[in-house]
């Protein structure tokens, strides 16, 4: 879990995390993890999928409408 509040008190075009925002996830499995948070103006949630230890898929909704997602291949140096 996380929680915050954000200033705006640099001056920039747009501001994000402005008031209270915060959010939580739940690992289901090893390689399961359900996501939910507020950012300020709305909520949003999502869920992460990671295989072998090194790739992560990651797919949520902006809202509850608008999907966004992304893949991730990691590895140690």
């Amino acid at each position: 879990m996380h929680a915050g509040y954000g200033l705006d008190v640099l001056p920039a075009r747009t501001h994000n995390f402005v008031g209270f925002f915060g959010g939580m996830s739940l690992k289901m499995l090893n390689f399961l993890e359900l996501m939910s948070e507020y950012d300020g103006k709305r909520t949003n949630g999502g869920i992460r999928i990671k295989l072998f230890n090194h790739i992560s898929f990651l797919g949520g909704y902006i809202s509850y409408k608008y999907f966004s997602g992304g893949a991730a291949f990691n590895f140690q140096l």
